[in-house]
């Protein structure tokens, strides 16, 4: 090979003259080019198969959270915002940022009162019929849960979820011997027994991420709280039990989406669109409920839930062990510049929490069920 090159920088010396090194660099950069030029097409040719065969797994109906992007389209938290005060001006000061962004959460989570008005949709013959089952197959709470139960538990959902305050880790909770976890089982059956989280187990982080437009609006953003894995375990013990139960007894609607067993999302948009098509070809009008994707399970007032089971005639101890989850809990907002002073929130439905997906389901759901009650109306 070295011969090979030898005779050919010979017979290049009369038309480039150059050194012998010189030719050797000037050979080599061009096979590197040669090398990154194919490489590149073969990238490219991947990531356009990839791309087609993601695309039509969805046209197929496959789900279309693999079109989404993922870790990287995380955002960072906002190291300026903008100013409430003056119109314009943007604050990049850590301290006002951190103050800004307590003042924002704290006027966000701030709850009054609901009316006390008449609630005729509670009393309706549909919510009386879901009634009657619920009262022939009553739901038992609280209950203890064994070391099994505890493990088949642990078992369900994210496996490694973000830590809170505690800095518990759920795979490594998941992970320890029976002797060891029958410690942190005491503890949760405790507090599912009690209705009571003593100490500061409540204390959740406040974290946020971008939801859409400007990222110096924290009205853009959507706050998510992480709690300590002994404040969390209660509430996915009820949320582990309950559900099942609500799907068998008919408590959620065949219509809801989330938290129904077996129902993917891309059955309801599937029915959507076929809705749609009619819609157009028949030249109906069609009317549909939206959620306001600007408000998340925070907005949800919790006494719409209780209402729920009242009406379903769910045990009480229910209300009583989410009320005592959500009373006087200490928030400590993230920055992107640390941590900011804590806010204590009351009264207000987890953005992140394990039961939140299923409150606001089956506070949605009893003015689905009430058909009478929308009907007469």
């Amino acid at each position: 090979a070295f011969e090979s090159l030898r005779s050919k920088y010979n017979s290049t010396v009369p038309q480039l003259p150059c050194s012998f090194t010189e030719f050797l660099i000037n050979i080599r950069r061009a096979y590197y080019r040669d090398l990154y030029a194919t490489k590149k097409a073969e990238i490219w040719d991947r990531a356009k198969r990839r791309d087609l065969g993601r695309i039509s797994g969805v046209l197929s109906g496959g789900s279309v959270k693999k079109l989404m992007g993922g870790s990287s389209a995380f955002i960072s938290l906002p190291t300026a915002l903008k100013s409430p005060t003056t119109s314009g001006s943007i604050e990049t000061d850590p301290q006002r940022v951190a103050e800004m962004t307590r003042k924002y959460f704290l006027d966000l989570y701030k709850r009054t009162p609901p009316p006390d008005k008449p609630k005729p949709w509670m009393s309706t013959p549909s919510v009386i019929e879901v009634r009657d089952r619920v009262h022939q197959d009553p739901f038992v709470w609280p209950i203890a849960a064994t070391l099994a139960d505890f493990r088949a538990m642990l078992r369900k959902g994210n496996p490694r979820p973000s830590p809170g305050p505690d800095g518990w880790e759920k795979w490594c909770v998941k992970n320890l011997s029976d002797r060891v976890l029958q410690l942190v089982l005491d503890l949760h059956n405790y507090s599912v027994m009690h209705a009571r989280f003593p100490g500061d187990l409540k204390d959740t982080h406040l974290t946020y991420f971008h939801k859409r437009g400007i990222r110096t609006e924290l009205t853009n953003w959507r706050g998510l709280l992480i709690s300590n894995f002994l404040a969390n375990s209660p509430m996915t013990w009820l949320n582990y039990r309950l559900m099942p139960y609500a799907a068998r007894l008919g408590i959620i609607p065949e219509t809801q989406v989330a938290t129904q067993p077996g129902v993917q999302t891309r059955d309801l948009m599937s029915f959507l669109s076929g809705l749609k098509t009619w819609s157009r070809r028949n030249k109906k009008t069609i009317y549909l409920l939206k959620r306001d994707q600007m408000k998340g399970f925070d907005y949800l007032s919790p006494h719409g839930f209780y209402d729920a089971c009242e009406a379903y005639g769910l045990p009480s101890t229910i209300c009583d062990l989410d009320q005592a989850a959500q009373s006087m809990t200490k928030c400590f907002p993230r920055t992107a510049f640390g941590i900011a002073s804590p806010i204590v929130v009351d009264g207000v439905t987890k953005q992140g929490g394990p039961m939140s997906p299923f409150k606001a389901t089956v506070t949605t759901s009893i003015l689905m069920i009430s058909r009478d009650w929308i009907q007469i109306q």
